[in-house]
């Protein structure tokens, strides 16, 4: 009964997919790239060639002249600043003066109403206000930056600009310092938005008309120094947001970043933010933030776009954060992207709620935990999960027998990396070493793994009420798009059914839940115990070799899998997980694990604990040397990301790990300690808690 139980959620919550945008792209010309559109009022360049797996190494501001840009208006920031060569007192359409909006040094207005919800670190005083100068851009057109600034550079053509095509300005930096301490360096207030919100959220989006746009001038050097301003209410008590800026370099509206010069960005908070769309489309690009690098927030409806330039990105210097953070999807084009999130906390290089897609470029994304790469990608890619956590500079190789792949270094300690390339072949064999050392995998994706990865990655987010924890407007404010249809199965499980080489089971199972969502009842109607009849039973699919699921680890070894050191990457298989230094290149002999005579746990019920009646091993490995983890494999930041202990502390220990464990994914993991000299190895057991 908790089985079929299980599998009518776990089906009910797979209807809701569409709810978060996921659909087929819309017609173009090549239906299988999602692109963002280019600017084409930017200037052409050449892409940089640089190794994007280093930190770009000049921060020294270098100007270049304001003759390639004729059609601009050229601010010189200074103590004294000038617009058009002419006094900024004389000019129409930049002002200097009045309140940058920061986070003043209260808890309350005089009104007695609230004042927002910023901590301490976040309050400004008057006298740190005033150290400050602000530029305000309030007309069209395109302005050459160059010099040096303590100040902010906002951008506001009024409140009607949104629905005015015409309401569009491009900061071409040429060679400008800029430093704010107290909120964004720079901010989009009012500009067009060329993208408007509605239930046809998707992946495909064009930000080519956008109102907010940068460009960094080729052979131009610019740091800016930024910081946020927190959330600020309205002085009404109802607590609704008045502001809300997360980042150095932000804006309301779409934007695009392009250009072939230097920019570099050291952020308090975020380092660059958008409200809606965010198209890079080239520069030389480093980020260096305490909380993420870069950050689309409109909840399921963001884009995140990197066509082209180069970035490095290192999110999470604070206590949290991502590389790159999209609250709707992260599509990548082109270009080369470095980037690395918090190691500690459940972050990593790329993040996005409703799916991460590799279309080209170079990628490499290091973390404690990556998001989970769409299959729709059109670029080959390896997403490796380690047995281990990996030393900060470690050099990463995965070639293949020719010595032709990738090669990187990592900037800090990480347990996750993604890696893609146009350079991958698909069903060639790849070597991983980790500072010259060979590794090797205890697991990889099957079919089925992959079509339930699917599934599995849009319910993150989703209950039976709607949106979830991580697609709710901001608390008393409204949401600001209508969700789609919950109850249609994704059209993307009917890929499957063309492919050959799936089982007929799991045909039959995806036609049956087709069927089924026709006449599904909504979820306020569910209860247990109606409608389980109509809920299509999941296919119990298991790897050749392994009819019953109760045989060792050992046993597939030897039936079904050759090489553990040899990572192949296809349509089905790019996720590679338990990845250690291989026996091969140690010497240590490996092992595997099972739990209770198994190679799998069942699903369990909120509030119910496991039974682990036996932990099991192919050799006798020390006690002390077995270690136990329990991992959540979700993106809940209410949940604990892990729970540790060690076989010798006993099977009480064990339980206990599952204590409390709130609906979600899970997977235990046992592996043996590194500091053991004699094994290897590491098994994984995933599984889930249902209400």
């Amino acid at each position: 009964m908790k089985k079929i139980l299980f599998q009518a959620i776990s089906v009910l919550l797979a209807l809701a997919l569409s709810a978060c945008g996921v659909n087929e792209p819309a017609e173009r010309e090549d239906p299988e790239v999602p692109i963002i559109s280019e600017n084409p009022e930017i200037q052409e360049k050449d892409e940089p060639e640089n190794d994007n797996s280093e930190t770009v190494e000049t921060n020294e501001r270098k100007e270049v002249s304001a003759e390639n840009f004729k059609d601009s208006v050229e601010i010189v920031l200074s103590e004294k600043i000038t617009v058009g060569g002419k006094s900024a007192e004389e000019s129409d359409c930049v002002t200097v003066g009045g309140e940058i909006i920061y986070y003043h040094d209260m808890e309350k207005y005089p009104s007695g109403n609230k004042y927002g919800e910023g901590e301490a670190k976040d309050r400004h005083t008057e006298a740190e206000a005033a150290e400050h100068t602000l530029v305000t851009i309030t007309k069209p057109g395109k302005y050459f930056l160059r010099g040096e600034l303590k100040g902010q550079i906002a951008v506001d053509l009024g409140e009607n600009a949104k629905d005015d095509p015409k309401a569009k300005v491009t900061l071409i930096f040429g060679g400008a310092d800029i430093v704010c301490e107290i909120a964004p360096v720079v901010i989009f207030y009012n500009v067009y938005e060329c993208e408007t919100l509605s239930a046809e959220a998707s992946a495909n989006v064009d930000t080519a008309k956008a109102g907010a746009n940068v460009v960094i001038a080729e052979g131009s050097v610019n740091n800016v120094k930024g910081s946020n301003v927190a959330k600020i209410f309205k002085d009404n008590g109802e607590e609704k947001k008045l502001h809300k800026y997360d980042s150095a370099l932000y804006s309301k509206m779409s934007m695009n970043i392009d250009g072939a010069g230097v920019l570099n960005i050291e952020a308090e908070n975020e380092g660059i933010g958008s409200e809606m769309h965010l198209s890079v489309n080239g520069g030389i690009i480093d980020i260096v933030s305490k909380d993420d690098g870069i950050n689309t927030n409109e909840d399921g409806v963001s884009v995140t776009a990197i066509n082209g330039g180069k970035l490095s990105v290192k999110g999470g210097l604070g206590i949290e954060g991502d590389g790159i953070d999209s609250n709707g999807w992260l599509v990548i084009n082109g270009g080369e992207l470095f980037a690395s999130g918090n190691p500690k906390s459940a972050d990593g290089g790329i993040d996005a709620d409703c799916g991460i897609i590799i279309n080209g470029g170079t990628v490499y994304a290091f973390g404690n935990k990556n998001d989970r790469i769409s299959s729709e990608s059109a670029q080959l890619f390896a997403r490796l999960e380690f047995a281990y956590n990996e030393k900060p500079e470690s050099k990463i190789e995965f070639v293949d027998a020719e010595g032709k792949g990738v090669k990187t270094e990592s900037d800090r300690t990480f347990k996750s990396l993604v890696i893609s390339s146009p350079e991958f072949v698909k069903d060639t064999g790849y070597k991983l070493y980790v500072n010259g050392i060979m590794q090797e995998f205890s697991s990889n994706e099957d079919i089925w793994e992959n079509i339930m990865g699917e599934i599995n990655e849009a319910l993150s987010g989703f209950t039976e009420g709607g949106l979830g924890n991580s697609q709710r407007p901001e608390m008393n404010e409204e949401p600001k798009h209508e969700i789609k249809n919950p109850y249609e199965v994704p059209k993307e499980l009917d890929r499957w059914l063309e492919k050959e080489d799936i089982p007929e089971e799991i045909k039959e199972w995806i036609e049956t839940m087709k069927d089924v969502s026709e006449n599904i009842k909504p979820f306020g109607n569910y209860r247990p115990g109606r409608n389980e009849n109509s809920v299509p039973e999941m296919p119990s699919y298991e790897k050749p070799g392994n009819e019953n699921g109760s045989e060792s680890h050992i046993e597939l070894e030897e039936e079904k899998f050759l090489d553990h050191t040899v990572f192949v990457l296809n349509d089905e298989t790019k996720y590679y997980s338990g990845i250690f230094d291989s026996s091969e290149a140690t010497g240590k002999e490996r092992v595997y694990f099972t739990v209770n005579g198994r190679e799998r746990m069942e699903d369990v019920f909120k509030g119910d604990i496991p039974e682990i009646e036996s932990v099991e091993c192919t050799e006798k490995v020390p006690e002390k040397d077995v270690l136990i983890s329990l991992t959540y494999e979700g993106r809940a930041e209410n949940i604990e990301i892990s729970r540790n202990c060690t076989l010798a502390e006993g099977y009480d220990a064990i339980e206990a790990l599952f204590k409390d464990l709130e609906v979600g994914s899970y997977c235990l993991k046992i592996t043996v300690s590194e500091e053991n000299g004699n094994y290897n190895g590491s098994s994984e057991f995933g599984f889930k808690v249902v209400d």
